[in-house]
C-alpha cells in the first residue's frame, strides 16, 4: 500500500510541475519583435491608420480607444510629416518558454519624420502563443 501511494504521489507531483524556460535578451526574441514593429511602421509610414490598429493589444484599449489612437497617429503626422525610418535605441525583453509562453519586449526608436524627429517607446507582449500584440505606445517630441 505505501508502494502504491508513493508511486501516485510521485506521479501527482511529476505532473503537476510546471517547466519553463525564462530568456532575457535573446535575439530571436529580439528579431521576432523588431518584425512586428516593422510592420506597424510600414502602416503608419502609408497613413493606413485602421490597419495599424490591428497590431495593438485588448490591454492597450482598455485604456485608449482606437479612435484615441487613430488621433495620435495623424498628430503625429499633421506635425512631424510621414514617418521615414526607425531606429532602434533601447531594447529589452523577457520571454518564458514551456508550460507557461510569455513574453515581454520594451523597445524605444528614435524615429525621423519629414519634418523633424521624435521618441516612440514600445511595449509589446505575447501570452499562449499568441501574436506579439502593442501594448504601450508613447510618442515623444517637442509639440507632445
Amino acid at each position: 500500500m505505501k508502494k502504491v501511494l508513493f508511486i501516485l504521489t510521485i506521479s501527482i507531483l511529476v505532473t503537476s510541475c510546471n517547466f519553463s524556460k525564462k530568456y532575457h535578451n535573446r535575439e530571436a526574441d529580439l528579431m521576432e519583435a523588431q518584425k512586428v514593429v516593422a510592420d506597424l511602421f510600414y502602416t503608419i509610414r502609408h497613413s493606413e491608420f485602421d490597419n495599424a490598429t490591428e497590431f495593438f493589444g485588448e490591454e492597450f484599449y482598455q485604456v485608449t480607444s482606437k479612435a484615441e489612437l487613430i488621433e495620435i497617429f495623424e498628430l503625429t503626422e499633421n506635425e512631424l510629416g510621414y514617418l521615414d525610418r526607425g531606429e532602434l535605441i533601447f531594447w529589452n525583453t523577457m520571454v518564458s518558454e514551456g508550460s507557461i509562453n510569455q513574453g515581454i519586449y520594451n523597445m524605444d526608436y528614435e524615429v525621423k519624420f519629414e519634418k523633424g524627429s521624435a521618441k516612440i517607446k514600445l511595449v509589446l507582449t505575447k501570452s499562449n502563443n499568441s501574436k506579439i500584440k502593442v501594448v504601450g505606445y508613447n510618442v515623444e517630441f517637442n509639440n507632445f
